[in-house]
């Protein structure tokens, strides 16, 4: 913008740029910014948006009400799995906060619960997709009803995905004297991931990865199905604070059960 100092406001007013409708302020609706003379500029905004024919336009999407890998049926924990971690993962974008996650316990069990954290991944040579960092503190369940189980988010997990768009990890612990009775809903998503020239396909997106002809967990194994994708189970007892490829060697089971809870994520709009 050309100088304006010491000038009159009726010499520079044509140089100063303002909104299309001068007496609203931004709104929701997409104004114009013009110069003085009321000539557009080629660019328009609005509240969240900003956008031109020439420019990357840039606008806050549309938001769900719920995020997460969804609640669909049930399936009975397996046999080795009680006071052991066992993973999940699911994609997130990113872009959004979250107050508090869903879970439907349908058949309880006595004295149970379950332990929930939330991680990140990374890539590692070996191991193919595993978690990474905890994001989030270990969130106890009650599994001694049924039920939806909505439990809050503390104040610095509200914003665990903002990491950016990726990979994310849901790991849980079924606190049980043997064998788990309860059951919870798995996910409604079942991630059947294949590989096809390189291109790893996940609900409209990608990553690339190693190419191959069978399923191919995030461990970087051939497995046979997709339960065996979405459902890894480990001896570790406690929730590391960072994940390392050694953690990931102590898998003891890639359970054709698909027994991993579904969750639902409440968004902060």
């Amino acid at each position: 913008m050309a100088d304006l100092s010491s000038l009159p406001i009726n010499i520079s007013y044509p140089g100063v740029l303002n909104l299309e409708t001068a007496t609203t302020g931004i709104t929701q609706s997409v104004q114009a910014l013009q110069d003085g003379l009321g000539n557009d500029t080629g660019v328009q905004i609005a509240e969240n948006r900003f956008e031109g024919a020439n420019i990357f336009n840039v606008y806050r999407p549309g938001v769900a009400k719920y995020y997460g890998n969804g609640i669909g049926t049930t399936a009975t924990p397996p046999a080795g799995s009680q006071n052991v971690l066992a993973q999940t993962f699911f994609y997130d974008n990113g872009l959004h906060s979250y107050s508090a996650f869903t879970m439907n316990c349908l058949t309880l069990g006595a004295g149970e619960s379950v332990d929930v954290a939330f991680y990140n991944s990374q890539y590692h040579d070996t191991y193919g997709y595993i978690p990474y960092q905890r994001l989030t503190a270990v969130y106890n369940v009650d599994a001694t009803s049924t039920g939806f189980k909505t439990i809050g988010l503390t104040s610095g997990d509200l914003s665990f995905s903002g990491t950016g768009p990726g990979f994310y990890f849901m790991i849980v612990r079924f606190n049980a004297g043997g064998t788990p009775a309860c059951r919870f809903s798995q996910s409604a998503i079942q991630p059947s991931f294949y590989f096809s020239n390189g291109i790893l396909m996940w609900n409209n997106g990608f990553v690339i990865n190693n190419a191959g002809t069978q399923y191919i967990a995030p461990f970087n194994s051939a497995a046979t199905s997709y339960t065996q994708v979405n459902t890894n189970i480990y001896s570790l007892a406690s929730f590391p604070t960072t994940w390392t490829g050694s953690d990931s060697a102590t898998l003891t089971s890639t359970s054709s059960v698909n027994f991993t809870p579904g969750f639902i994520l409440h968004t902060i709009r």
